[in-house]
């Protein structure tokens, strides 16, 4: 995810995910190339993984769980990697095969600028019920009546809030 001419002097934080500034961006991406989603990274535990299969969980935890890029960095290397994103090979180096070159380059990191405490937004259409009344329909003033609400939220299982006038 190179960026020709990217330059971020005075704009946002050199270090997104450990010193994250307050703007509303945030820049992942490896300096000089792109890692091959073939590549294999180290675990934890001494084992390898694909950094296809982090790619996955990291784009499966920032858009589709509602986390923070700087969380889903977190939870895609516990469970791809087995560590938090500051103890692991992404973070701390690796060799990585660019793609389309066979020759291993420089011990690299995937660099995080900016705001890392940003949200990606999966943006599905979705549906939010309406609310079922039951009850009077009226009474007499200053008498109170009781009436029982009922929804199922909205089709991707965020809370709804309802209010009553």
């Amino acid at each position: 995810m190179g960026v020709s001419n990217f330059d971020i002097s005075d704009r946002i934080s050199i270090d997104g995910y450990g010193d994250p500034d307050w703007g509303n961006q945030v820049y992942l991406g490896f300096v000089g190339g792109s890692a091959s989603l073939e590549q294999s990274l180290p675990t934890a535990t001494g084992g390898t993984s694909s950094y296809n299969a982090w790619m996955q969980s990291f784009m499966g935890y920032a858009v589709i769980t509602d986390r923070s890029v700087n969380q889903a960095l977190d939870a895609a290397s516990l469970d791809v990697l087995g560590s938090k994103f500051a103890l692991s090979c992404l973070r701390n180096g690796f060799t990585p095969y660019w793609a389309g070159f066979a020759i291993p380059q420089p011990t690299s990191t995937l660099a995080v600028y900016g705001n890392g405490n940003v949200y990606l937004r999966n943006h599905e259409s979705h549906t939010i019920s309406r609310p079922s009344v039951s009850g009077p329909t009226s009474g007499p003033v200053g008498t109170s009546v009781s009436l029982t609400f009922s929804a199922s939220g909205d089709s991707l299982g965020h809370n709804v809030r309802y209010v009553v006038d």
